[in-house]
């Protein structure tokens, strides 16, 4: 078991490339350098946009069970518009 840890230890630690990527460790102005962070940037943007894509559908789904309970509480004849509606044939 020893001699497993050590020699995982020793690859780890023989892998220089392996310790940081180049938007880290690289030179500032290299090709791979601007690429890499155009790249994180957009799944960035693609992670907030699916973010704020839930959010609204959770709004939305709260926003719809607050006035559908709020209007069968008033027991009037307010129209009540369903969250889910039926298919009549």
């Amino acid at each position: 078991m020893a001699l497993k840890i050590f020699t995982t230890a020793v690859l780890f630690l023989m892998a220089e490339g392996a310790f940081a990527c180049a938007t880290c460790s690289g030179t500032a102005d290299a090709p791979q350098t601007h690429g890499m962070n155009a790249g994180i940037l957009t799944l960035f943007g693609v992670l907030c946009l699916v973010g704020l894509v839930f959010a609204t559908f959770v709004g939305s789904i709260a926003w719809r069970i607050a006035r559908y309970s709020n209007a069968t509480q008033q027991h009037d004849d307010t129209p009540v518009v369903p969250v889910m509606t039926t298919l009549e044939f």
